[in-house]
């Protein structure tokens, strides 16, 4: 049955090469899953369909006063970014919260989603990342599916999408760095 639908047993070319398993192989690819895919994709829009046309004129107003860093992209019109990459979502991500607080009310579920987005995003690309962090990382994620049920009947954002499931299990990925 499993072979008609092509998924029979292969023989994969990486189980011959010494101290090599593939299946520990898989890594969280930040740069297009997260910062390109769950933020870039789907979270930066919504917040952009959230706000009114005099909110995205203060939100360009607060990013442009953001201080400069080197490495960091800056846009003069912010809400206006057609095209990005996942680094420059990443960098609008780096910089969006204390601009979006003077926004929205002080207990916006979307600020709670963007806050739950930047603490993971940050954790996740640190080159080490230890127990501790794993375990908060672990701790925010069930707030993050919480928070994303909660936009998507408030908003009609639907959170099913092929990617998603990567984002929850990223820090069973990490966790296994350290034992390899």
């Amino acid at each position: 049955m499993l072979k008609n639908h092509g998924l029979h047993l292969v023989e994969n070319a990486f189980w011959e090469i010494a101290n090599s398993d593939p299946y520990l192989a898989y890594s969280y690819d930040m740069l297009h899953a997260f910062d390109s895919g769950e933020w870039g994709k789907y979270q930066w829009p919504l917040f952009l369909d959230h706000l009114t046309q005099p909110q995205k004129v203060q939100l360009t107003r607060n990013m442009s006063q953001v201080l400069r860093w080197r490495g960091l992209n800056h846009y003069q019109e912010v809400t206006a970014v057609d095209f990005a990459d996942g680094n420059n979502y990443r960098d609008i991500l780096k910089c969006i919260l204390p601009c979006i607080v003077d926004i929205l009310p002080r207990d916006s579920i979307v600020v709670q989603a963007i806050r739950l987005c930047g603490i993971n995003q940050t954790v996740a690309s640190l080159n080490l990342v230890s127990d501790e962090q794993i375990e908060y990382m672990e701790k925010c994620l069930p707030k993050y599916a919480a928070i994303c049920s909660c936009l998507s009947l408030d908003l009609h954002k639907n959170y099913n999408y092929p990617n998603a499931i990567q984002y929850y299990i990223h820090p069973k990925i990490f966790g296994r760095k350290d034992q390899q």
